[in-house]
């Protein structure tokens, strides 16, 4: 318990002073290598929805189906995930991949979609399987806003829940070796 609270306090002390340093990052783990800093990649979801690995199709289906007639946009199979906390970037990316500085392409027009109440919507899923998936989504109280809209975006970010974000392509303003301090590159 001891310990998991002193690596929670320190997550959170890495968290702040990466905040400082590069405020509203958007943050995201890469499970494999990285490929260079502001290399232009295509979100690989707008073409061939996401499979998540965890989940079961009718769950997903329902899911998908929430987002699109609440937003017009499958944001669960078409986004890429993100934070603004790189704690949690870390995390998703593990051992041997890499966390980097997402933003969306030149030419790309973006939205990102999150909720002020949940941290990540699958942890909430998983830790309430007898609730209805709707109720669970209605219950997120989930907000969608156009990258440029300045003010939410800082908000979405500073509150480190995951961010669907939703561009054609995307570029890695920099990248964080996972295994070292986040204070080199």
């Amino acid at each position: 318990m001891k310990i998991d609270q002193s690596r929670r306090q320190e997550s959170q002390s890495r968290d702040q002073q990466l905040a400082s340093e590069h405020p509203f990052a958007l943050y995201r783990g890469f499970s494999g290598p990285h490929f260079g800093v502001n290399h232009p990649f295509t979100n690989p979801y707008i073409e061939e929805p996401r499979q998540p690995r965890y989940l079961p199709a009718e769950k997903r289906s329902e899911i998908g189906k929430w987002f699109v007639k609440k937003f017009s946009i499958n944001y669960w199979d078409a986004a890429l995930f993100a934070t603004g906390s790189f704690s949690a970037a870390k995390a998703y990316a593990g051992d041997f991949g890499s966390v980097g500085i997402i933003e969306p392409g030149e030419e790309s027009s973006c939205s990102i979609c999150w909720s002020p109440v949940y941290d990540s919507l699958f942890a909430e899923l998983e830790s309430r399987p007898q609730v209805p998936v709707a109720d669970i989504l209605d219950g997120g109280k989930y907000e969608s806003f156009a990258w440029q809209e300045e003010r939410k975006r800082h908000e979405s970010i500073l509150s480190g829940h995951e961010l669907m974000v939703v561009a054609h392509s995307f570029r890695v303003a920099k990248w964080f070796n996972p295994n070292i301090s986040p204070d080199q590159p």
